[in-house]
């Protein structure tokens, strides 16, 4: 690719992830998933994902574009799916769904989640889909669709995928250690600490891969209350949901009326709004609706349909409409974070910020229907005050979150300067915020040497070997920096660990550090046994 096209799209990208067009995205994600909510929750939603600071990898970094570029087309996919999901079923936004799917799992295999999003917004409102929305065959043909699709897109992806890859045991250790039940806990505790880094982002950094989370080796670990109530809020959440889902609607018992005219309609005349005379409508109302004066005063007009009308005609009740956005929500925590667990396959990193940008949606629609559901309550009780200090502290969060996200990425965008002159300061900042982090004790160490900052450099490189001393790369950074400094015997110390630490690597001759470690540790007995043949001639 040209260079001048590379750039174009990492703006393009970059653009996508710092103005408001995920914003109008995730603003209409949450209108479909919250019809009869009030606006405050689409704009607390609007707003959190707009400030949270766990995008600030993801953002700043180039590694991330692939999960902006699979997030933007999984809300696509969505989006466009639930456009499908009318009378009518058109076909064009199913296949422009389809197609989103499927450039979504090639951009990233967390977009591989679309398709099963769109099955769980089928799932939600298929119940009052049955009411006469539309046939049973033309919804069993989309599910067909969209499971067929699904399936075939598993399949590509993993065709694609190849032999399963390998990775090194310091990128993961928890995967190679050999107690099952270090592994269960260590893993299970995982997606816990990725939820908290959600909920509250106080901690945040560029790596935490190698020991930078501790392994749980005991039942009695306290971080195993983490994992235990992370999963029952889940569970009894999905619970929660699927009651409300399949409830049956109250009124379905009240005769066909009901269905035209249901229960939660407003009761007021929408030409008089209800202001009758003697009993009876207005002149104007009875002249436009034909309504006569009975003793009663009944109203034969067309009732105005309340808030709790959902989407495309359909009636969703409140206790409905709660459940699918609570099964939406969890839909986008989960799904997309499932592929990048651990649970089910092991992967190269133990947490990584940037797999957090595709669900936090999920989060962030959680807490703007939590949010408004507390200010809806405030407000029915008749207490403004409680209102107030609702919104107060939701404006509270939104502030200190957009502080922390500014700061986040000044930090990222800073850190990707290498050769800049603070920027083993930026460094030095991260290991003090992740002390078991080996990586930036390593990174630091590289800048230190090209700054020409020996001493430090070999001090850095040090400390790095103390925590892991497996590190074939850290060995070989320090040979280098040894052989500058004309101590080959500890430069070839340094090159035989980085050898053995890596025999599988350099008997493949793939890996770099291990070929150019032989080639130096050569050159470096060449040139020993060159001066010593010549001190033996003198």
């Amino acid at each position: 690719m040209e260079k001048i096209e590379y750039r174009v799209i990492i703006k393009f990208l970059h653009l996508k992830g710092n103005t408001s067009f995920f914003k109008i995205l995730i603003y209409n994600l949450d209108y479909h998933v919250l019809p009869g909510r009030s606006n405050l929750a689409h704009a607390i939603t609007g707003f959190l994902f707009a400030v949270h600071p766990i995008h600030s990898e993801a953002v700043a970094g180039i590694v991330g574009r692939a999960d902006l570029l699979a997030c933007f087309l999984t809300l696509t996919s969505f989006l466009t799916y639930s456009a499908h999901c009318n009378r009518t079923r058109p076909s064009f936004p199913l296949l422009l769904a389809l197609v989103s799917s499927t450039l979504a799992t090639l951009a990233k295999e967390t977009g591989i989640s679309s398709l099963a999003l769109c099955l769980l917004w089928e799932l939600c409102r298929g119940e009052p889909s049955r009411k006469g929305n539309c046939s049973v065959f033309t919804r069993g043909r989309s599910v067909g669709i969209l499971s067929g699709g699904l399936a075939l897109l598993a399949l590509g992806r993993l065709k694609l995928a190849g032999s399963r890859p390998e990775f090194a045991s310091a990128d993961n250790p928890t995967a190679r250690h050999p107690s099952r039940l270090t592994r269960s806990l260590t893993f299970l505790y995982l997606p816990a600490a990725s939820a908290r880094m959600l909920l509250c982002p106080s901690t945040l950094s560029f790596d935490w891969s190698m020991d930078a989370v501790p392994r749980i080796t005991s039942p009695l670990d306290p971080r195993n209350l983490e994992s235990v109530c992370l999963y029952a809020v889940l569970i009894g959440a999905a619970f929660w949901a699927v009651r409300g889902l399949r409830r049956p609607c109250r009124d379905s018992t009240m005769g066909l009326f009901q269905h035209t005219y249901p229960r939660s309609a407003s009761s007021r005349c929408p030409v008089c709004a209800g202001r009758r005379t003697g009993g009876c409508h207005t002149d104007g109302c009875r002249a436009a609706n034909n309504n006569n004066n009975s003793p009663l005063g009944d109203c034969h007009c067309a009732k105005r349909p309340n808030n709790n009308a959902g989407v495309n005609g359909v009636n969703v009740g409140g206790r409905q409409t709660a459940a699918t956005a609570v099964a939406v929500s969890l839909g986008f925590l989960v799904l997309p974070f499932l592929p990048a667990s651990n649970l089910f396959f092991y992967v190269g990193f133990v947490i990584a910020e940037r797999i957090l940008y595709l669900p936090s949606v999920g989060a962030c629609l959680a807490v703007g229907a939590a949010v408004s559901g507390c200010y809806r309550i405030a407000r029915r009780n008749g207490s403004r005050t409680r209102g107030r200090a609702v919104l107060l502290g939701t404006a509270i969060l939104i502030g200190m979150l957009g502080r922390a996200d500014a700061r986040a990425r000044k930090q990222r965008n800073d850190g990707r300067a290498y050769l800049d002159r603070d920027n083993s300061q930026v460094i030095a900042a991260r290991i003090i915020i992740n002390t078991e982090s080996v990586r930036p004790y390593g990174n630091l160490g590289s800048i230190l040497s090209e700054q020409g900052r020996v001493a430090e450099a070999e001090e850095a490189f040090v400390q790095a070997l103390r925590y892991r001393p497996n590190m074939a790369d850290v060995h070989y950074n320090l040979g280098i920096l040894q052989q500058g400094r004309k101590n080959y015997d500890e430069a070839i110390l340094s090159y035989q660990r980085a050898i053995h630490f890596r025999p599988s690597l350099a008997r493949k001759s793939f890996n770099y550090i291990s070929f150019s470690a032989f080639r130096n540790r050569a050159t470096l007995l060449a040139s020993l046994a060159r001066s010593l043949s010549l001190q033996t001639f003198v």
